[in-house]
């Protein structure tokens, strides 16, 4: 680290203790001595007048520049926020994509940083990326992620959304693999039942079928969605319809319907043949999916095309 000089010292990091008084405190002094002389003797008083006109002519140099102490705080706070952990601070904080990717490049070109710090610089670039529609800049950052090694579900998870903006499925595809595989066991669902979603919503049910199955068994798995998706899978792969109705019903009345699930419940009552049903799901899973930001519709691509599709031939026919 760094060693920043100062006159009386130096410390590490830049931050530099306060130094003695100034000469501003030593106006202070001045002052304080007329006040007690003035009510003293007269030759007190003359001493005092003249040691006080002396330091009065250097009292607006004085005043002019910051006490030393000040300045080096300054400094240390300009050093802070420059540095790679700084710049992360504040790309996290960052209100709008323009200033998130700012903050994330600045981070990443402010010299050398421990790779966790350089790790979440890039995962904040590629947010930053993805919010704005740059999705090969983006993809190009989540890879760069994923070759550090550092939270490896994560960052597959990341590059596999990008793939899937840019309509690079197969890569999308063998991200999620590679997250499902990289990941803790309490996310194994979550990255089985996503890769399961994906395969069913691009027309692939019997590869999501199985994906799902394992999804299923996993821990934290959202028991009534993925059995949603599972039966989904299973009808249009002509496997098995039996558990439509009951995947259905169950999750009508879980939480775990709203949001995706609307996706889910609309293709589960289109499969079931209530057409009325379908069309309330999916008109409020494509409303809530166009009001969310961008990244969110990347991500949601496939199914609100699939379902602006059901749609489409629930008017005509």
């Amino acid at each position: 680290m760094s060693r920043v000089k100062a006159k009386g010292g130096t410390t590490p990091g830049g931050t530099l203790p306060p130094s003695a008084p100034g000469p501003a405190s030593g106006v202070h002094r001045v002052a304080h001595g007329l006040a007690v002389d003035e009510s003293g003797s007269t030759e007190a008083s003359s001493a005092t007048d003249a040691s006080a006109g002396r330091r009065a002519e250097q009292a607006p140099e004085n005043d002019a520049a910051p006490p030393p102490a000040t300045a080096k705080k300054r400094f240390a706070a300009r050093l802070a926020r420059t540095s790679p952990v700084g710049c992360l601070d504040r790309a996290m904080k960052a209100k709008t994509s323009a200033l998130r990717i700012r903050h994330a490049r600045a981070g990443l070109s402010s010299g050398v940083c421990d790779v966790d710090t350089q790790a979440m610089l890039l995962r904040q670039l590629y947010l930053g990326q993805l919010e704005s529609g740059d999705y090969r800049g983006a993809r190009v950052s989540a890879e760069q992620f994923v070759d550090l090694g550092v939270m490896p579900d994560v960052a597959r998870h990341d590059a596999a959304r990008a793939c899937q903006a840019l309509g690079d499925v197969e890569g999308a595809v063998e991200h999620l693999r590679q997250a499902a595989r990289a990941c803790p066991l309490e996310r194994r669902s979550f990255h089985l039942s996503t890769l399961g979603g994906l395969l069913y919503a691009y027309g692939r049910p019997a590869e999501a079928a199985v994906v799902l199955e394992a999804a299923l068994e996993a821990p934290d798995a959202a028991a009534p969605l993925v059995r949603g998706q599972l039966a989904l899978a299973r009808h249009a792969a002509d496997l098995d319809s039996s558990e439509l109705d009951l995947a259905y019903h169950e999750l009508l009345h879980d939480r775990t319907g709203e949001g995706y699930g609307r996706f889910v419940l609309g293709e589960l009552a289109m499969a079931r043949g209530d057409r009325h049903a379908a069309q309330t799901f999916l008109q409020a899973f494509l409303a809530k999916a166009k009001r969310a930001r961008t990244a969110a519709q990347a991500a949601l691509r496939p199914e609100m095309d699939r379902a602006t599709a059901t749609l489409g031939k629930l008017l005509w026919n």
